[in-house]
Parts: structure tokens; C-alpha cells; sequence
């Protein structure tokens, strides 16, 4: 994963946060139904006139989106908290406590035996190397992102000092 920041060609790495950046908007555009289904054109405008939920989102990004461009401090977690203040007096669901524990007893997923079941052992790992395909462009392109916004990157040898604790953190942390 290091010397993919050195032999991958800029375009690429531009592709891959520009790739990246559009993957993670249209899952949130899917999971707040602005996106939803259509057989005719494979996508399409969710209810935006009826769905208060999808209305309340639209109003956080503007809200979020405004603040931001006036450069008012804290403006992420203002428009975060309006919002949310906001959908809980609309829906009457005030939350009841302030954090809860997982509960991992219940879990059935949690079956370390299908690593050696050599019929779903074959699916397990495709599935395995395709998230590690995953992580290392994803983490490749937010390291050449950021270190381009910040003006990080060495100049003719294309090095990110610290790229290896990135990848070794981020690894960690999986």
C-alpha cells in the first residue's frame, strides 16, 4: 500500500476521491430516499413533496451549507442539532436515554467455523479481498485528498510523510 501512492498515476488518485466522494453521497442520498427505485431509468426523485423526513434532511444541508459559508463556528453540529430537535418535536420520538450498549450475547451472526467450511470459506474470502481492495484505494484516496489540501505532498517524488501510520491506523482500527 505504500508504494501505491508513488506508482499510481495522478489522474487515478484524483478518480479515486472524486469515485469515492460520489459512492458515499449517493448512499446517502439512497438512505434518505432522495434516490429510490425506478424501472424506467434505473433511479429516481424520491417524495420529496410528501416525505417529512427527506424535507428535514434537504433543510439540514441547506442549514449545514449556509453555515458553512459563512464560516460560523461549530456550524456542522448547529445545523445537526436544530435538525434533530427539530424531527423530534415533528415526530413526538424524544429519545428516552442519551446512549445504549450493545448487546452481542443475541448475535448468531458470529460464526468463526464458516472460515474452514471450505463451500462458504470460497465466498468468505472473495468477499475478504474485495473489502481489502476496498480500504486500500479508499484509504489511498482520502491520504492523497487531504495531503493535496494541505500541501503535504513532496514535491517531484509524490511522498506523503506519514502515509504508512494512515494505512497501519486505519488497519488497526478495522
Amino acid at each position: 500500500p505504500i508504494f501505491l501512492m508513488k506508482v499510481v498515476p495522478e489522474c487515478v488518485k484524483y478518480g479515486i476521491v472524486v469515485g469515492m466522494g460520489l459512492l458515499i453521497a449517493m448512499i446517502g442520498m439512497v438512505s434518505v430516499e432522495l434516490v429510490v427505485p425506478n424501472d424506467d431509468t434505473l433511479v429516481g426523485l424520491g417524495d420529496v413533496a410528501g416525505d417529512i423526513g427527506l424535507q428535514l434532511t434537504m433543510l439540514g444541508v441547506m442549514l449545514v451549507g449556509t453555515l458553512l459559508y459563512w464560516d460560523v463556528k461549530g456550524g456542522i453540529l448547529i445545523g445537526i442539532g436544530f435538525v434533530a430537535v427539530l424531527q423530534w418535536t415533528l415526530t413526538s420520538s424524544w429519545p428516552t436515554s442519551i446512549a445504549e450498549l450493545p448487546v452481542i450475547s443475541n448475535n448468531n451472526y458470529i460464526d468463526l467455523a464458516v472460515m474452514f467450511d471450505p463451500d462458504k470459506a470460497a465466498v468468505l474470502w472473495l468477499a475478504v479481498g474485495c473489502f481489502l481492495l476496498i480500504c486500500v484505494f479508499d484509504i489511498s484516496g482520502v491520504i492523497f485528498g487531504l495531503a493535496t489540501l494541505g500541501g503535504l505532498i513532496e514535491e517531484g517524488t509524490g511522498h506523503i510523510p506519514g502515509n504508512l501510520w494512515v494505512f497501519l491506523a486505519s488497519s488497526a482500527g478495522t
